[in-house]
C-alpha cells in the first residue's frame, strides 16, 4: 500500500505519513464495525490518512488468507474501500 501511495501522490506521501504516524488516529481506523457505518454514510478511502488506509488493506489480506469463510458483510465493507484505490 505505501508504494501505491508514494507513487500516486509522490514525495508528499512520505511527510504525510510522518505525520499520520504521530498524530491521536495514528494507525487506527476503527475496525471493520467503525468501516462498516463509514461506507453507509459514504465516506471515502481518501478520508482517512496514509497509515489508516495501509492497516485497512493489511487487514482485508489477512482476513481475506486466514478466513476463507469471511462473512459477507466484512467482506463487502473491506471491498467498498479497496475498491477505491482505482478511482483515485
Amino acid at each position: 500500500m505505501h508504494i501505491w501511495q508514494y507513487q500516486h501522490f509522490g514525495s508528499i506521501y512520505i511527510a504525510r505519513a510522518l505525520k499520520a504516524q504521530r498524530s491521536r488516529e495514528g494507525y487506527d481506523y476503527g475496525g471493520v464495525e467503525s468501516l462498516y457505518d463509514a461506507m453507509i454514510s459514504g465516506k471515502k478511502l481518501t478520508s482517512y490518512n496514509f497509515e489508516q488506509q495501509a492497516e485497512m488493506m493489511e487487514d482485508y489480506y489477512r482476513h481475506q488468507c486466514l478466513n476463507k469463510n469471511l462473512h459477507p458483510m466484512v467482506a463487502q465493507t473491506y471491498e467498498y474501500f479497496t475498491g477505491q484505490i482505482h478511482e483515485v
